[in-house]
């Protein structure tokens, strides 16, 4: 399936995207004998293996993750959702669900840099974003900033790699939205943990909250453990692994 370009000359049998779509005809499954537990997506993780592991979610876990999601977005009909993580892991950050889920428009990009999002900002009135550090960085360097419109924003979520609070401060600035952390992964469908600050967090604060990988979300526990098994101090520097619950794990 080829989306930009023609398929001739490939090679191999293709079939350009809209076209296929054009052919299409709607098609409503029966749900009625489906079980919650069985698999729904097969997603590929490496981190610093060599060998990507297959990941599996269930129906359950996608559909209640969504409604996970959606509570720490605040996310709502009206919302334009933009989103320029990988679909091939992390469940493209959750966003075909989400979105799905309150009937919100999801925008996708094919190209991450700042002329092409900064223009699907612009051109769709995108009120959420979902990406990553080192893409929003570049936009916000970008020449092509100061002259955007991206007055529609209203969420910045960002995950993948520690967030800088520096860079949550310049985003605020420049973009006129709220921009935090989120935490997760391919197996949790990915929402773990969000930066959402506590209404009372006096406002000299916030933006520090906002940095770090926040609280767990409604449905998941999480727990930080050292080679024993014991829980670490939480002092912000003793080092552990996380445990994740919830029903938003993978199979």
């Amino acid at each position: 399936m080829v989306f930009e370009g023609e398929p001739a000359g490939l090679g191999f049998p293709a079939m350009n995207y809209e076209t296929l779509l054009s052919r299409a005809t709607p098609y409503a499954p029966d749900l009625t004998a489906l079980d919650e537990n069985a698999p729904a997506a097969l997603f590929h993780t490496s981190g610093g293996a060599s060998k990507p592991r297959g990941v599996l979610l269930s129906h359950r876990a996608l559909a209640l993750h969504a409604l996970y999601a959606v509570i720490a977005m605040g996310l709502r009909e009206e919302d334009v959702s933009l989103c320029s993580v990988p679909f091939a892991y992390m469940n493209g950050g959750g966003n075909p669900q989400v979105n799905l889920a309150v009937g919100a428009t999801s925008i996708l990009s094919r190209r991450n840099d700042p002329e092409t999002l900064l223009g699907l900002i612009a051109k769709e009135k995108v009120t959420v974003w979902i990406t990553a550090p080192h893409v929003l960085s570049r936009l916000l360097k970008s020449p092509a900033l100061p002259g955007a419109e991206v007055g529609s924003l209203r969420l910045v979520l960002v995950g993948g790699a520690p967030l800088a609070e520096a860079v949550v401060a310049e985003a605020e600035e420049k973009l006129g939205a709220r921009c935090l952390a989120v935490y997760g992964l391919t197996e949790t469908a990915p929402f773990v943990s969000a930066a959402v600050p506590q209404s009372t967090l006096a406002p000299e604060k916030r933006r520090a909250v906002q940095a770090t990988a926040g609280l767990p979300v409604l449905g998941v526990e999480v727990q930080v453990v050292d080679d024993t098994g014991r829980e670490v101090t939480a002092d912000g520097e003793s080092p552990g692994e996380i445990l994740v619950r919830g029903n938003n794990v993978m199979t």
